[in-house]
């Protein structure tokens, strides 16, 4: 009975971890949204983490500023 409750914890172990490695994003990215092209007038920002949560203030648009850090997914 303990050898196969321990099997099955074991098995959800390493399927939770290669789901993670396998759907986490590959990087940080935190993005700026501004009005338009020649403006510097901020409408909007969003971030997405390694972890994989998303966050997002205000509007979104085709202008935007871009910063990307490779994430370090290794357990």
């Amino acid at each position: 009975m303990k050898v196969s409750k321990l099997i099955i914890a074991a098995a959800a172990t390493i399927f939770t971890a290669t789901t993670f490695a396998a759907y986490s994003p590959s990087h940080y990215v935190e993005r700026v949204y501004f009005q338009s092209a020649n403006s510097n007038s901020i409408v909007g920002e969003s971030t997405r983490f390694c972890s994989g949560t998303y966050y997002n203030t205000g509007s979104t648009t085709l202008y935007f500023s871009e910063l990307r850090i490779a994430c370090d997914n290794k357990f």
